[in-house]
Order: C-alpha cells, then sequence, then structure tokens
C-alpha cells in the first residue's frame, strides 16, 4: 500500500491495515458463498462453455480442500395411530427427520469447498466457540407420538440461540444471523438475555470454556418458523438443496402445514474426531438438521407422497460421502405394514450414494396404515416441568411450578428462570413442597440457589436452583412477584394479550452417565395493568366531531346573506302548492292577467 497525496499536496499515511473487529457493514459485505460446487453435474456443462468449465475445475483443484466433509441421513418414523380421533383425521402421520453435517478441520479465514464461509466468518468475527439455533413451530405430543428421533432434546416453541462468546458482541451476532436466515433474531435485545452459570453445558469435547468465554442465552416465543427461514437454511448446504436428500424439501408446503416442524443449527468446535481438550488447530462442525411430523395424504404412502414429491428420481449430491435413509421400525407392526417385496425385505437402507437407488427409494418403499386396535399411548416423560400463573391481571401475582420425576432413583437436577424486569421478583417468597410416596430421608431438596436481580430496561432477572429429586415425585415451588409500572410505549404492540415469560429450563444430570436430559415449560403470557389505549382515539373523535359542528355553524352565518321582507310580498310568494283550496280557485279565476304583476312585486320585493 503507498501513500497518496492530499489536496493541499501533503503526504497521507497510508491505510491502516484490516482489523479483526465485528462490524456489521464488514460482515454484510463478506456475506457470500462460492456459487460452483467442487464437481459439475452434467445439467450444468451443458448450460456453460465447455472451455469456461475447464478452467473453472483447474482453478479448483488447484485449491481444493481434502479436509471437509460432507454427510447426509434421512430417518422416517411412521407414528401410531391414536385410538380415539375424528374421522377427518384417520390420515397418516410420520416423523421425518433430515440431518446434515459439514465439517471443516480448521478455522483459518480461507476458501472453503463445503463449509459455509458465512457461517465461518460470523463464528470468526464474534469469537463464537459453540452455537446453538433453533426454529420450532407446534409443539411434540410426547405421550401420542412417542420420544423425539434419534434421541434429540426438546425444543421451546419459537426461536431459541445459545452462544458460547469470547466476546460481548451479542447484538452484532444477531443481527448476522438475521440477515443470514431472514429472521427477526435482532429483536432479542440486551435486556432480555441472560448469562446461566449452572444450566447449559458445551456438547463438544474439543474444548472447554475458559475465564473469558460466557454463555449467552436468548429466547424469542413469538418469532414462528416459515418459508422464509427454509430458503437461506437450505444454502448453507453444499448442493443447497439441489441435489441429493435437501432436494426432497423442494416443496415447504408439506413441511411447514405439518403439526410439529423444528429447523436446527449446531456451530460445534472439533478437533479432526479427537477429544484432546489441548487442540492446537481446532475445526468446525455444522449440523444442520429438520425434524417434522408430516400427515400423509395417500394410501399407501411413501416418502415422496410424504413431502409432495413427484415420482422423479433424486440427483446425488456428488461431494456427500454417504446419504443415508432409515426406516425406524420401532413402531412398525402395531400400526402399519411394509410392502417387504418392494424394498427387498430390507428395514434399513444406506446406499453409498442415491444414484444407486434403481430407479429410486421414494417410490419402492410402500407403507400400507391401519387401525389401531391394542396400540397403548406412550408413558409420560421421566422428567417434566410444568409453569403456570395465578394473577387476577391487576396487581401482584403468583409463578408456580411442578417438576415431576418419574424416575425410580433420585437425580440431581437444575433449574432456570429468566423473568423479564417487567415482573419484580421476591425471592424471600420462595415455597418448596414435595409430593411423592416416600419423602423419609429428603432433608432438603433445593441444594442451591444463584439469583441475580433484574434491571430495569437493562437486564432480566436470572434465577437458578439446584435441585435434588426424590424418585417418582413431584417438587412444587411457588413466589410472588410484583408488575412493574410501564409507560405507555413500553407495552408491545397487542398488550392486552399479556406479556410473555420465557419458559422454564430443566437439566437433569443422571448419576454416574454424561447423558443430560433437558426440557422445558411452556411459555405463559401473563397480563399486566393495561391503559386504555383506545382511549386517546375516541377523544379525538369526539373532538373532531365538535370542531365540524361548530366550524359547520359559523360558516353559515357568516357567508350567508340575509334579506328582509314584507308580510304581503312573502305571501304572494308561496308556491302554488302551499296554498289552500279556495285561495288556489280564486287564484285560477282571476286568470293570467295579474300573474305577472305578482311576479314583477316578487322580484322588486328580494331586490
Amino acid at each position: 500500500k503507498h501513500s497518496t497525496v492530499g489536496q493541499n499536496g501533503a503526504l497521507l499515511s497510508p491505510p491502516p491495515p484490516e482489523t479483526r473487529e465485528f462490524d456489521s457493514f464488514t460482515l454484510r459485505s463478506r456475506f457470500y458463498r462460492d456459487a460452483v460446487p467442487s464437481k459439475l453435474s452434467a445439467a450444468t456443462m451443458k448450460g456453460t462453455g465447455l472451455g469456461f468449465v475447464l478452467a473453472l475445475l483447474l482453478l479448483r483443484g488447484c485449491s481444493s480442500n481434502d479436509d471437509e466433509t460432507f454427510a447426509e441421513s434421512l430417518t422416517v418414523r411412521p407414528l401410531p395411530m391414536p385410538l380415539h380421533r375424528h374421522a377427518s383425521e384417520t390420515a397418516p402421520l410420520a416423523a421425518v427427520e433430515f440431518q446434515f453435517v459439514t465439517s471443516s478441520a480448521t478455522k483459518a479465514d480461507r476458501h472453503h469447498d463445503l463449509f459455509p464461509r458465512a457461517i465461518a466468518r460470523v463464528a470468526a468475527a464474534a469469537e463464537v466457540d459453540e452455537l446453538h439455533l433453533s426454529f420450532v413451530r407446534g409443539r411434540w405430543d410426547h405421550t401420542a407420538w412417542g420420544p423425539l428421533p434419534s434421541h434429540q432434546q426438546p425444543l421451546p416453541p419459537g426461536v431459541q440461540l445459545t452462544a458460547w462468546m469470547n466476546s460481548s458482541h451479542w447484538r452484532e451476532l444477531v443481527q448476522a444471523l438475521s440477515g443470514l436466515l431472514c429472521a427477526s433474531l435482532s429483536l432479542i435485545h440486551l435486556e432480555n438475555v441472560a448469562l446461566p452459570q449452572a444450566t447449559f453445558r458445551p456438547t463438544s469435547t474439543a474444548w472447554s470454556p475458559g475465564p473469558v468465554s460466557k454463555l449467552w442465552y436468548g429466547v424469542l416465543s413469538r418469532e414462528p418458523a416459515c418459508t422464509e427461514n427454509l430458503t437461506p437454511w437450505k444454502r448453507l448446504l453444499p448442493c443447497q438443496g439441489q441435489a441429493g436428500l435437501a432436494a426432497l424439501l423442494a416443496d415447504p408446503r408439506a413441511l411447514f402445514s405439518s403439526r410439529y416442524v423444528a429447523m436446527t443449527l449446531h456451530l460445534q468446535t472439533s478437533c479432526n474426531g479427537s477429544t484432546d481438550t489441548t487442540c492446537s488447530n481446532p475445526g468446525w462442525t455444522l449440523t444442520q438438521r429438520i425434524t417434522a411430523a408430516v400427515e400423509g395424504k395417500a394410501k399407501p404412502w411413501t416418502i415422496g407422497s410424504l413431502l409432495n414429491r413427484n415420482g422423479s428420481p433424486l440427483q446425488p449430491c456428488n461431494v456427500a460421502t454417504h446419504s443415508d435413509v432409515q426406516l425406524d421400525t420401532q413402531r412398525l407392526s402395531h400400526d402399519f405394514e411394509v410392502d417387504e417385496e418392494s424394498c427387498n425385505g430390507s428395514m434399513v437402507l444406506k446406499p453409498n450414494s442415491l444414484s444407486h437407488l434403481q430407479p429410486s427409494l421414494l417410490e419402492r418403499l410402500r407403507l400400507y396404515p391401519r387401525p389401531a386396535t391394542n396400540a397403548s399411548p406412550f408413558p409420560p416423560p421421566l422428567f417434566e416441568v410444568v409453569r403456570f400463573v395465578k394473577s387476577d391481571g391487576k396487581g401482584p401475582g403468583k409463578f408456580k411450578l411442578w417438576v415431576h420425576n418419574r424416575h425410580t432413583t433420585a437425580v440431581q437436577a437444575n433449574l432456570l428462570q429468566v423473568i423479564p424486569w417487567t415482573f419484580r421478583v421476591f425471592t424471600h417468597t420462595l415455597r418448596c413442597d414435595l409430593v411423592g410416596d416416600d419423602n423419609s430421608g429428603v432433608p432438603h431438596v433445593v441444594l442451591g440457589k444463584r439469583f441475580q436481580p433484574a434491571v430495569a430496561r437493562a437486564s432480566p432477572a436470572v434465577w437458578e436452583l439446584k435441585l435434588a429429586l426424590p424418585p417418582t415425585s413431584r417438587v412444587e415451588l411457588q413466589y410472588n412477584y410484583q408488575p412493574v409500572f410501564l409507560l405507555a410505549k413500553e407495552h408491545p404492540p397487542d398488550a392486552h394479550s399479556g406479556h410473555e415469560v420465557p419458559p422454564a429450563v430443566l437439566e437433569v444430570t443422571m448419576a454416574g452417565s454424561p447423558l443430560v436430559v433437558r426440557c422445558f415449560s411452556g411459555v405463559d403470557s401473563v397480563a399486566l395493568p393495561t391503559p386504555d389505549f383506545s382511549m386517546p382515539f375516541n377523544v379525538i373523535l369526539v373532538v373532531c366531531t365538535l370542531l365540524a359542528i361548530a366550524i359547520n355553524a359559523i360558516m353559515a352565518l357568516t357567508t350567508t346573506t340575509l334579506v328582509a321582507t314584507s308580510p304581503k310580498a312573502a305571501d304572494n310568494t308561496k308556491p302554488p302548492s302551499s296554498l289552500g283550496f279556495w285561495a288556489r280557485l280564486k287564484q285560477r279565476l282571476r286568470g293570467a292577467r295579474d300573474q305577472p304583476a305578482t311576479a314583477a312585486g316578487s322580484r322588486d320585493a328580494v331586490s
């Protein structure tokens, strides 16, 4: 970089080198994806010049990265048919799960073949070590459908974002993710973000949180998952939804008309498959997952008809190391029959590539639903947290929580509650009751607690409790709150629907096992004293009406000319229709000789 000459002839110093500071405008200008895949398909070569394609292949061959991998899988599990259901709701249900895993062996800012560079740029600028983002629509019915596929953790409705960062660039992070995924994540303001210390733990073993790394947790319950989030979500894939299993998501109506749909994005620190926490050159692992409870329309139904896919075969994603398609037969014998000849008698199909399927798996695997005869609902989950509010919406109230432990052994759990600053919580009113078959030998249920008070218009209240849950018991917690007086501009757009409280998080650690079970309560809408927002409009309407009436009368008095006339002239000017019978007869007998004189007299009187 050379020095330049200013307008006055003085030498200007060279521009400073590029810094690593987080700048939202710089991030937006750097958000781009390489549109050229590592292996071009025949359809692409037909529409492009041969010389240009060869030149691109040459350039890509010189800079190819062998340390990036991509794998995809699809799991289909037929859901049981309930016994008691309306006749119009006899369509079969199936849980489909798409999983796409993209990994990169380094975090260096370089060219990527498979890993989305936009995600790498955002993570590097915000100094993110691990990130989890979920879009959920609906609620998974555990008692009717069983556990989630692949032993997934339940997720709260709306949007949930958890990130371990070595900086405080939360606002810039949510703004970048909002533009990248076409979502309203920027509405998760700092006044609604919590920094828990004991509830969430990193899922990756390639790194451990340091003294600088902090967990940021934010929830946006009113943000629904819709089709405009699916398109940018698919663009993060190497084949961008044009080939491979992601091509099944071409019709988003089948996905978002389902009873439950969850889109997740997990960014984790990896160390080339090693569990060494002192990894000198860590990399990234991006896991994208879609889980939905889709309702079938055809009997028998196939995977293609389930997702509104026609009979055309799929184009394989050539950069995928493997494409697995699996049929979960856990509850298959109760409610479904499989045409085993159509799938060669195999319940689990794991081809190396979709091109090996003849002609297509979508139409070869057929399932025939039948009414359930002896099917029983699934048992409730082992651990559950339920919260409800007791208030009249005009003053103080109570938060009540029920923590269920249906396991036969005692466990320890962490309970997290993020309470907005609009509610003033009184910790001294905390009351804990234990309900169970055998409560002997349980001296204390609350082993520890951490409370961070809220700051008005700055941060929420964070309450973490460490509980000892006896076997087959229920712990009831309750505490009081006082609503805070809000300004008129601080109420939400639909203030009469209430203020939402983020769901409570229960995290259970099994004794002698690294498995962590996490569950969420529902989102509560608490009614607060709300002013009558219609009163200003009513006052404006009344005032405008009175002004219109007054101005109309004043205008009529000031613009109309009043002329005095004699009573005789006024009588002569009356129209014939207003005269009596004898008067009209007398006027007719006079004839037309008096008519001109009367008309002339009337004109003189008016003038």
